[in-house]
């Protein structure tokens, strides 16, 4: 696959992700694929890595912390792109009401890594206190 058609599917991952498209999601990752999402899993429950099936469950999940924004949606908005090879790099920011009335605005840069135009890593870095003070957690 090209560089520009990785960036492409990298892109339909958020879109999916801020629909909670849990297998539109799956659909683009490799069957070995991870993805790991920045912060303490004691602190914040969906950080850590995870399999391909793990991450799309908590996707897919439609309890309050893991999916808040299930009848709303989240979206997010790429600003950045930045790909070599089969490396990409996104900044992007979310917006959305979570389902305890706040507003959710955080800002992020993902790190994908494809293979055969399939994700097979993504990494999620974001602002987590941001998170833990809008979730409560």
């Amino acid at each position: 696959m090209s560089t520009e058609r990785n960036v492409e599917t990298a892109k339909e991952f958020l879109a999916a992700l801020g629909r909670f498209d849990a297998d539109h999601l799956g659909s683009l990752m490799a069957d070995d694929a991870t993805y790991w999402i920045l912060g303490k899993p004691h602190l914040h429950p969906s950080s850590g890595r995870r399999t391909k099936a793990e991450y799309c469950k908590i996707v897919a999940d439609p309890a309050p912390f893991v999916n808040p924004f299930k009848e709303s949606g989240l979206r997010i908005t790429v600003h950045k792109s930045i790909a070599q090879g089969n490396d990409v790099a996104l900044e992007a920011e979310s917006y959305g009401v979570a389902s305890n009335g706040r507003i959710y605005n955080n800002t992020y840069v993902f790190l994908f890594v494809f293979r055969e135009g399939k994700i097979v890593s993504a990494k999620e870095y974001m602002d987590t206190q941001h998170a833990h003070e809008t979730f409560e957690v």
